[in-house]
This record gives structure tokens, C-alpha cells and sequence, in this order.
């Protein structure tokens, strides 16, 4: 059956209708002899060795200028390293992973959650469905599983899934149903104002657009054809309202 014809009675619409941490660092240069190891230096010569032993206490006065240079490197130069360091802050550690700001478009499809029952009309006739919406693919979506209530088996059967993109701030939405592929060959964006919901289908026949209204209750839906002058034709109205 082609959507969009006079004799499509589906209930929604001819088609699915959704560090770095910085280190200051005292040094200066010494002769190979000096940076060695303890256990490395014992080719150093003895006037090396003897400079160094000298300068592990503090030149007396009239020593050679050597000695006290070396004494303020090896001796007071550390200690002042060793009290800067214990002054420093600890280093900042591993920044924490960003994480995107859960937006109220998106918080809004919660509304949807759980057991509904809607009744209304589709094309003038009446309708009764089962409805359950839930949060499916890790959050990302809000699916509305819609089941006929009137018949068993049912005579039709959708899923919607909603979702919010927030780069491009607006609502996704695909309606699956049991017509087939043929109808599901577009994606709808919707828009919120308040509490209000607006997602438009732009089919290959003519725009389907679903109005749902959030309200203290549960929801309204409207389902509107676009008309080639410009105007919206009714197609379904529904209240959603908690299953008992």
C-alpha cells in the first residue's frame, strides 16, 4: 500500500512518523670525575678527591676560592633544593575525562518513560494502543514501542526511537513500524518550546508532522498532513495517558 494514499489507515501516519608538571631544577656542571657513582671513582685523582673532602664542611677563612664554591654546590646549594621541594604543592594529577553536559532537550525525553495507554482517532476512527518508552543504546535513544490494544493479534505494531543531538541542537527521530522499509526511508527532526515537541517527516509524498504536547496527565499527540497550499490537515489525535 503506497503512504500516503486515501486508503492507508495506518495510526500514526502514511510512514513512520524520530600535565604537566613543571620541576625547577638547581644544578651546575662537574667534572666527569664528580658525577660518577661512589663506587666509580676510584681512578678520580687525589687532588679531586681531596677538593671534595675538603669541601663537605665549611671553608675556613682564607681558603681557596675552589674550596668555598665548592662547598656552596655540595653543601648549601642541596639543602636548599630539599626545602623549596618540600614547600611545593603536590603534582596536579591526571586531568579528569570530559564529559558532555547532559543538556534539558535531552532530559526531557524522560517524559516518555514507562507504561502508557493512548486512545484517540486516526482518520475519524477510533484507536486504543499500548505504549511503553524506555532509554535503550546506552541512553542515547528514548524508543516508544506502540502495540494495538483492540486486537489480538495486533493489527499494527511501531517503535520510535528519539534522540537528541547536541551539536547540531536538535531531536532525531525514525519511526519503525510493521509496513515495512518502503516507509522508513527518512530521518525527522523535531524542535522543543517549552512543552512542546515538533518532529517533522519529510516524505518523498508530503510532510507528516507529530506535535506532542507534555502535560501534568501525560501527553497529548497530533499527527498533521502538509497540504499542498500551504495548510495542515488532521490526521490522528491521541491522549497518552499511565497505564493503571
Amino acid at each position: 500500500m503506497a503512504p500516503g494514499s486515501q486508503t492507508d489507515f495506518r495510526p500514526f501516519g502514511p510512514l513512520p512518523g524520530f600535565h604537566t608538571t613543571t620541576a625547577i631544577r638547581f644544578g651546575h656542571s662537574l667534572s666527569p670525575c664528580q658525577n660518577a657513582p661512589l663506587t666509580m671513582r676510584h681512578g678520580c685523582s687525589t687532588s679531586r678527591s681531596m677538593t671534595r673532602s675538603t669541601a663537605t664542611s665549611a671553608p675556613r677563612a682564607g681558603a681557596p676560592l675552589e674550596t668555598a664554591m665548592a662547598y656552596v654546590f655540595q653543601r648549601v646549594l642541596p639543602a636548599a633544593v630539599l626545602a623549596l621541594a618540600a614547600c611545593a604543592p603536590p603534582a596536579a594529577g591526571p586531568a579528569a575525562p570530559a564529559t558532555q553536559e547532559r543538556v534539558a532537550d535531552d532530559a526531557f525525553l524522560d517524559g516518555f518513560a514507562g507504561d502508557w495507554m493512548m486512545d484517540g482517532q486516526v482518520m475519524g476512527e477510533t484507536a486504543r494502543y499500548r505504549a511503553h518508552g524506555e532509554r535503550v543504546l546506552d541512553g542515547a535513544w528514548l524508543e516508544f514501542h506502540m502495540t494495538d490494544a483492540n486486537k489480538t493479534p495486533p493489527e499494527y505494531e511501531a517503535r520510535v526511537f528519539i534522540g537528541w543531538d547536541n551539536e547540531a541542537h536538535d531531536y532525531v527521530a525514525h519511526w519503525l513500524d510493521d509496513f515495512g522499509a518502503g516507509g522508513a526511508r527518512v530521518a525527522a527532526t523535531g524542535r522543543r518550546e517549552e512543552n512542546t515537541l515538533t518532529i517533522d517527516y519529510p516524505y518523498a509524498n508530503g510532510v507528516f508532522r507529530n506535535i506532542w504536547v507534555r502535560e501534568e496527565a501525560g501527553w497529548t499527540l497530533t499527527i498533521e498532513a502538509h497540504q499542498p497550499d500551504g495548510s495542515w490537515r488532521n490526521f490522528a489525535h491521541y491522549q497518552v495517558r499511565r497505564a493503571a
